[in-house]
């Protein structure tokens, strides 16, 4: 079991340049020696199944210019003008 006490804490806050009042000293203590109890449960734990090795691995399909019946593409078009789309401004001019 690990203990911690007021003069570690106070090294701590020196070590971290942190002011702390003596006031909250008590507080401190009892925080940092619950954290440290749990850490101390951690290290007894035993793992016996192994995580899968993580690869990175390229999940994106490879970039490929096909050619499209472009008249397919144009049937779709709410409107068209011979073998372009026509779409609305955006922009407006001044």
């Amino acid at each position: 079991m690990t203990t911690f006490n007021k003069e570690e804490l106070h090294k701590i806050a020196q070590l971290s340049a942190l002011k702390i009042d003596e006031s909250e000293v008590d507080a401190f203590v009892s925080q940092m020696g619950t954290i440290l109890e749990f850490v101390d449960q951690l290290k007894q734990v035993t793992i016996t199944a192994q995580a899968q090795q993580v690869c990175n691995v390229n999940v994106m399909r490879e970039d490929k210019a096909i050619q499209r019946p472009s008249d397919d593409l144009l049937a779709l078009a709410p409107e068209r003008d011979g073998q372009y789309f026509i779409v609305p401004n955006i922009l407006e001019e001044k």
